[in-house]
């Protein structure tokens, strides 16, 4: 892959060729190893159908930037952008900034970029809201990202709004990454939720 870096270190070019692959990729080798991948199938395949294409859009190179351009960008475009790079970058300042586009941004990928980046962050403070969006997000995209994020805080507070969604959501593909990233995060809590006959029969059609 072609990169080139700034003054930074900040590799632009190679953020926008991943278009959000290594930020999925640890839940899904984690998913592969456990045998799960017929679970998540669906909720790829949402993804892939989906997700925009980036390379026509300027990447933000520092956190400041990006910060400002999630805020006050004047397209969705530059906005879910920004909010894919703050989550590679792994910055807890863009915490509060990404929580914020979560909760109030119009743009369904702004929303879904904001879940996907929280869940990079690796902080129990982006519990609340992910579990918040994948209870009452209306799309279905952006609820997907959350319950995928949730997966990278095995904490056991991360095992009810998953197993909710689990037994809950209309979407099947929503049901399938649940169920996916309760295997994931591997908690004994997690069990009953997976084998409870609800999602068993969902399961089944």
């Amino acid at each position: 892959m072609n990169c080139q870096t700034t003054e930074d270190g900040f590799h632009h070019q190679c953020a926008r060729n991943a278009s959000g692959v290594r930020g999925l990729w640890n839940p899904i080798r984690t998913t592969l190893r456990a045998g799960l991948l017929p679970a998540l199938l669906p909720a790829l395949l949402v993804l892939s159908a989906l997700q925009p294409a980036y390379a026509q859009t300027e990447a933000c190179t520092t956190v400041k930037a990006c910060l400002s351009q999630l805020k006050y960008g004047e397209t969705r475009m530059t906005r879910e952008l920004a909010a894919k790079v703050l989550g590679e970058r792994g910055n807890l300042a863009a915490l509060e900034s990404l929580k914020e586009a979560l909760k109030d941004d119009e743009g369904e990928f702004v929303r879904a970029n904001a879940a996907q980046a929280l869940g990079l962050l690796r902080t129990p403070k982006a519990l609340e809201p992910l579990s918040e969006v994948l209870a009452n997000d209306p799309r279905q995209q952006v609820r997907i990202r959350a319950a995928m994020a949730l997966s990278s805080l095995p904490l056991p507070e991360t095992v009810a709004p998953l197993s909710t969604a689990l037994q809950a959501d209309p979407e099947w593909a929503v049901r399938a990454t649940s169920a996916t990233s309760l295997g994931v995060l591997n908690r004994p809590e997690a069990g009953a939720a997976l084998v409870a006959p609800s999602y068993v029969g969902a399961s089944s059609h």
